[in-house]
């Protein structure tokens, strides 16, 4: 029996891992992307196809991603 699920500290909030999922894949089983973060921060991402966990940067998590940018796009915000 499951007593208590939480999100995952690496997790992607679900809106950018849905845009990204959207996108779709940059190449054959890759993502590649950049997290936008508040502070103006960003950090480039290579994942395979499940792209929902990234390492985040010292001090960062999901609460603070503000955007994502597909491999190819300009930045946008994830509405």
């Amino acid at each position: 029996m499951l007593a208590e699920a939480r999100d995952s500290p690496a997790r992607l909030p679900a809106r950018f891992a849905n845009k990204l999922y959207r996108h779709g894949e940059s190449g054959l089983g890759y993502t590649i992307f950049t997290v936008v973060f508040a502070d103006g921060e960003k950090q480039a991402c290579v994942t395979g196809n499940a792209l929902d966990f990234i390492r985040y940067p010292h001090g960062k998590g999901p609460i603070d991603v503000v955007a994502v940018i597909p491999h190819g796009e300009e930045e946008t915000t994830g509405k």
